[in-house]
């Protein structure tokens, strides 16, 4: 009960927050973990040790993809890295985040990838071709067309507040 109480205090916490970047994808991160915390609890209850098992093994594999996203997204983009440091397939990787989150592999990395770039070009510190060779972009135009793909708009105007 006490975890129950500190993740619903961590997320009253982070609500209050006004201005913070990644207000909503923390809110839904702690959710998650509170759903998981919930399930665990259920499954504790439960006489089917091959269900639990299988359920645990996905938590994990969905806790060590969240890991491995946050060290790696600048550098890598592909879900072969992610699928093969989990010791897995793409397609298992990716069924599992989709059954999961309702997002691929690809999806949760692109994510990723653009809120960082928002980020730093909301920061105002760094121009486009910056902030494209801090996300490891060969080129700006990759970046430029990643970028208004994911978002709606080329990454110079949205940085101007376009």
């Amino acid at each position: 009960m006490e975890l129950f109480v500190a993740k619903l205090n961590r997320i009253r916490k982070v609500l209050e927050l006004h201005h913070h970047t990644f207000k909503r994808e923390i809110i839904r991160s702690e959710i998650i973990i509170l759903l998981y915390e919930i399930e665990n609890v259920l499954l504790s209850n439960t006489d089917d040790a091959v269900y639990e098992t299988k359920h645990i093994g996905k938590e994990k594999k969905l806790s060590d993809f969240q890991k491995l996203l946050v060290e790696h997204f600048y550098k890598e983009r592909k879900v072969t890295f992610y699928a093969n440091a989990l010791n897995t397939s793409i397609a298992q990787l990716s069924k599992l985040l989709f059954d999961t989150t309702g997002r691929t592999a690809k999806e949760h990395i692109d994510e990723m990838r653009l809120l960082q770039a928002k980020h730093l070009l909301k920061a105002g510190k760094y121009n486009v071709s910056e902030v494209a060779s801090l996300l490891y972009y060969d080129n700006i135009e990759e970046f430029s067309r990643f970028f208004k793909k994911k978002a709606g708009i080329n990454p110079l105007r949205f940085s101007k507040g376009e």
